[in-house]
């Protein structure tokens, strides 16, 4: 059989569909968005529809679609954004508490990572616990938000919609509610829910949403953040006045294209390719179940919370590195984390935030699924399980 590809919470093969649509930029309608000659203007008319595409698919605002290289940088401007922005506001006024940014240890590496930098730079961070499914609660985020009152003025919430290693779904509208009701602003990382679960900009009630197109079906290098409008923020990246001065750069036409063209397909196509992967996963889940009889689920089982395509799966007394390698020369493909991590020595901090021990976040794997995988595909990964846990 041909490889299997179950790592779609890392990326995503291009829609032919989306390849199509950005074809045109990549060669005829090279122009800088910005000119005012012809070739530029119909690269501009472009990224506009793209943008009226993104904003009409997830229910906000054109003006509030903030295109981006993707969701880290997305995240970061979240982040960094909203930080400096509060900061500059306190500039020239009496010293007042410390503006304290709240997140979770589950977070992704670019919320993670940049929430620490930020505390590097003077800004108290607090973590929310997060559950044994790698989800924050209400009441956990509450006593977070108890938490920094007593440092400072909680600022920032940040918290993921959709968790990308055990695909367990936050209540993000709850949470959100929660954070205006103490002061904060609430962003929330949307990049594994896009496509799989309902992302709505106006039903979330979110100050700020990151997407990202290659795990959609779209181009690499491609993400937008929706920042609802009024929003104090400031620039990660100046040099220009583009998206509304707050990423300057020239536009990357053919990729926002693909953005736009993807996130349209994701949403309108969600509901049947949840269905279809749904059915998929459960198969994989009942087949490897029997074929490892030990195999336990990390995150939400079944029923719970949850991505329809995404396993987290341990194998008590087995490397989750040697399975993966395992599984490559028997042409299944999979993955221990975060793609940005699943290279590191190191156990996946999000496995470690749920409660995990070491050893048994070592001996987990992420299987996750698209809706172009096949019964038969399931039934073949399942049969490569057998074999490569059978006795040593």
């Amino acid at each position: 059989m041909p490889a299997v590809y179950l790592d779609h919470n890392a990326t995503t093969p291009l829609d032919p569909r989306v390849a199509r649509a950005m074809t045109p930029f990549l060669s005829e309608w090279f122009g800088n968005p910005h000119s005012p000659h012809e070739t530029g203007r119909t690269a501009r008319a472009a990224v506009e529809d793209a943008r009226e595409e993104t904003a009409r698919a997830l229910a906000c605002d054109p003006d509030e679609v903030i295109f981006t290289s993707g969701g880290t940088e997305a995240d970061n401007l979240a982040l960094r954004g909203v930080m400096l922005a509060a900061r500059q506001a306190c500039d020239g006024r009496a010293p007042g508490p410390p503006l304290v940014l709240v997140t979770s240890g589950a977070e992704h590496p670019a919320v993670v990572e940049t929430a620490q930098a930020l505390a590097r730079e003077g800004f108290p961070l607090v973590a929310a616990a997060c559950s044994h499914t790698g989800a924050v609660t209400v009441a956990a985020l509450e006593e977070a938000l108890d938490r920094a009152a007593e440092i400072g003025q909680p600022a920032l919430v940040s918290l993921m919609l959709a968790n990308n290693e055990t695909g367990a779904l936050s209540p993000a509208r709850e949470l959100a509610a929660l954070a205006h009701s103490r002061g904060a602003l609430f962003h929330t990382d949307a990049v594994q829910a896009l496509g799989k679960a309902e992302v709505s900009f106006r039903n979330v009630a979110a100050d700020l949403l990151s997407i990202s197109a290659h795990k959609i079906g779209g181009p690499k290098g491609a993400g937008a953040l929706l920042v609802k409008r009024g929003t104090p923020l400031i620039p990660a990246i100046t040099g220009g006045t583009q998206e509304r001065g707050l990423r300057g750069g020239t536009v990357n036409v053919p990729a926002v294209v693909g953005l736009g063209e993807a996130v349209a397909l994701a949403v309108r196509e969600r509901a049947a390719n949840e269905a279809r992967v749904a059915a998929l996963a459960y198969r994989l889940l009942e087949r490897a179940s029997r074929a490892a009889p030990a195999m336990r689920v990390n995150g939400p089982t079944a029923g719970g919370a949850r991505l329809a395509g995404t396993w987290n799966l341990r194998f008590p007394g087995w490397s989750g590195e040697e399975m993966l390698v395992r599984l490559d020369l028997r042409g299944v493909h999979v993955s221990l984390g975060a793609a940005c991590h699943s290279m590191a020595a190191r156990p996946s901090h999000v496995l470690l935030a749920m409660g995990l021990s070491e050893e048994e976040a070592r001996s987990s794997v992420r299987f996750s699924l698209g809706p172009a995988n096949t019964e038969e595909e399931m039934d073949y990964v399942a049969d490569v399980l057998e074999e490569v846990l059978s006795p040593r």
